[in-house]
Formats: C-alpha cells, sequence, structure tokens
C-alpha cells in the first residue's frame, strides 16, 4: 500500500451528492502487513461549484466574444457596402449632371440646325451639325470615363436619366445627318 490523494464525489447517507478531498494512507503492522486504512477527508463542494460556475461563466464569455466578433466583422461588411453605395451614387450624380448638360446642348444645337435647315442655310448647318457631332463625341467621352459596373444606366441619379445605348444612339444619327450633309 501506497498513500492516496484524490478528489471524488461521494454520497451521503440521505442521498445527497458532495465532492471530497481525500488523503488515505495504509496501517501497516511491523512486519509491513496492511492492517487498516486512515483517511483524512475535506468537503470541498462549495469550491467545486464555484469552479463549476467560473467555467460555465468563462464558456459564457468565449460565446458572447465570438458573438461580438461576427457582429463587429458583420458591421465593418456593411459599412463597406454602404461606402460603395454611396460612392456609386456619388458617380452617378457626377455622371447625370454632365451628360444633361450635354444632352441640352445638342438639344439647343438640333433646334438651331432644324432652324437653319429650313431657312436652306446649308453652310450654317453643317457648322451646327459638327458642334452637335462634337458635343456627342465628349458625352461619349465623359461616360466612358465613369465605372463600365453601372449596366449602362446611371444608377443612383436624382431624377430623369439616360440610358447609354440612348446617347450611342443619339451620335449615330448625329453621323448619319453628318454624312449627306458633307456629301
Amino acid at each position: 500500500g501506497h498513500v492516496w490523494n484524490g478528489e471524488f464525489l461521494n454520497k451521503k447517507k440521505n442521498g445527497e451528492l458532495y465532492w471530497v478531498n481525500a488523503v488515505m494512507a495504509p496501517v501497516l503492522d511491523s512486519g509491513g502487513n496492511v492492517q487498516s486504512f486512515i483517511a483524512v477527508q475535506e468537503d470541498i463542494t462549495d469550491r467545486k461549484l464555484a469552479e463549476q460556475a467560473l467555467e460555465s461563466r468563462f464558456l459564457e464569455i468565449q460565446t458572447l466574444n465570438k458573438e461580438l466578433q461576427e457582429a463587429q466583422a458583420r458591421i465593418v461588411e456593411q459599412q463597406r457596402a454602404l461606402a460603395t453605395v454611396e460612392e456609386r451614387q456619388r458617380l452617378g450624380r457626377n455622371l447625370h449632371d454632365s451628360v444633361n448638360q450635354s444632352i441640352h446642348s445638342l438639344m439647343l444645337f438640333s433646334e438651331t440646325l432644324i432652324s437653319l435647315l429650313k431657312k436652306e442655310q446649308i453652310n450654317k448647318a453643317i457648322s451646327v451639325a459638327e458642334r452637335i457631332q462634337e458635343s456627342g463625341r465628349q458625352a461619349l467621352k465623359e461616360m466612358q470615363n465613369y465605372p463600365q459596373d453601372y449596366d449602362g444606366v446611371v444608377a443612383g441619379a436624382p431624377g430623369p436619366y439616360m440610358p447609354l445605348q440612348s446617347v450611342r444612339m443619339l451620335w449615330f444619327s448625329l453621323e448619319q445627318l453628318r454624312s449627306p450633309a458633307s456629301a
């Protein structure tokens, strides 16, 4: 026999469980044979309950920390998405304003062109058509300076907007106007 030291869950006569820290040692006779055992026990139930509560609280804190990190990651992702949307809206507004100015210019030039053609002032009409053409080129150039991820439509633009295809059709029409006039 050797000395034994350890903790174990014990049961009282009334059925209640309790934790014990015990040291057990053999009692030997003069020949070195084990006669009996002597034990010293200490009730450590309160300490064990406190350790269990501490472990439970630690696990709860770990879970809360993980949830907090996940929430922070979601917030950062939402902030990035919002910044992207805001940047697209800003680009859309800028693009809208720029194209709007070009289209108004084209409309004024085309009204002048129609008036000149009705008066049969061909040379002046050709000059106006060339200005319309240059204004169209400028509008297309401005459109190409913006990101291509708008699927041809100005996203987030306040008020009416013009699809890129419409600007190209206007450009094509102006090219057609120029061809017969210069021939």
